[in-house]
């Protein structure tokens, strides 16, 4: 409790030396070593208070943070369900929905979602999170009610209000997902995610210089973004600065090598420049990738 997790680690490892059967040394040292970050012994002294008392609900609520943190997501969600079988709690339901999320089996998630609110209606991460599920299994209109909730109960909450403003953005709403995203970096001026989708939403109104600024600035805040050097380089390229525009699609590839987006725009900045052989290249790199109609339409013009 005083921070001096090694000096626990001492105490209790001399505890343990005495008496090895007692679940609460091993818990407190599996405790004391993830607070140190040394997350794979953790595991080791959380199952074994767990084979000395198998009902052991923080160590099994513990086992499975632990696990999450080393993206071990199929045996978090285990623990997750050892905790609901002992003792369901909002706080289990919401955890298990999390890896479920994780493991891509988003029908799972959005019903161990709705297990934690219909026990903690007022669980902000949950409705958050319960959210972007949602929108991951095609029912944005669903996720709006849950980010608007998220909301409610936290009005600061940066990730709610950009998730929010995402949505408004793909159904055409600029001004209203502008306006979350501008509240978004009111509370933290440091969000590159805010500044990155404001951005978006500049470049769909035309506002060419104001779209620029944004882009630079998330890139800034996260040099490795992709998706951005790829949204700076259609700005360059509108302005017609073709050299830094290939840079950025270039970045862009290197950082996400799939992107077919980011092929095709770089084939068609080579169009736009008279290099039909250089954009014919990348176009079959995007083919190869996945047969879009835009691909298609590319190699055709090419």
């Amino acid at each position: 409790q005083k921070g001096q997790a090694q000096v626990a680690v001492d105490v209790i490892s001399r505890a343990l030396a005495s008496n090895n059967r007692v679940p609460d040394c091993h818990y407190n040292m599996a405790f004391a070593l993830q607070t140190l970050g040394r997350l794979s012994e953790a595991v080791g002294y959380y199952r074994q208070a767990i084979e000395l008392k198998p009902d052991y609900v923080e160590a099994h609520t513990n086992l499975g943070n632990v696990l999450k943190e080393l993206g071990s997501h199929r045996e978090a969600a285990a623990s997750y369900e050892r905790v609901i079988a002992l003792k369901p709690s909002a706080e289990a339901h919401y955890n298990l929905a999390n890896a479920q999320a994780k493991l891509g089996q988003l029908s799972e998630a959005v019903a161990s979602y709705q297990r934690a609110l219909a026990l903690k209606p007022d669980l902000v991460g949950a409705h958050n999170n319960l959210a972007n599920a949602l929108v991951a299994h095609g029912r944005s209109d669903e996720a709006l009610i849950h980010f608007q909730r998220a909301l409610e109960v936290d009005p600061n909450l940066v990730e709610a209000h950009v998730n929010l403003g995402t949505i408004l953005l793909q159904q055409g709403k600029l001004d209203a997902a502008a306006a979350q995203f501008e509240r978004a970096l009111g509370i933290d001026a440091n969000s590159a995610d805010a500044q990155a989708n404001l951005g978006n939403v500049r470049l769909a109104q035309g506002r060419l210089v104001a779209a620029e600024q944004c882009y630079r600035r998330a890139l800034e805040l996260k040099p490795d973004a992709a998706e951005v050097d790829n949204n700076l380089g259609l700005v360059l390229t509108a302005r017609g600065d073709f050299e830094e525009a290939g840079r950025r699609f270039q970045r862009a590839l290197i950082r996400q090598p799939d992107s077919i987006d980011a092929h095709n725009n770089l084939a068609r900045l080579f169009l736009s420049m008279g290099q039909g052989g250089n954009a014919l290249d990348v176009v079959g790199r995007a083919l190869d990738i996945g047969e879009t109609a835009q691909s298609k339409a590319l190699f055709v013009q090419c």
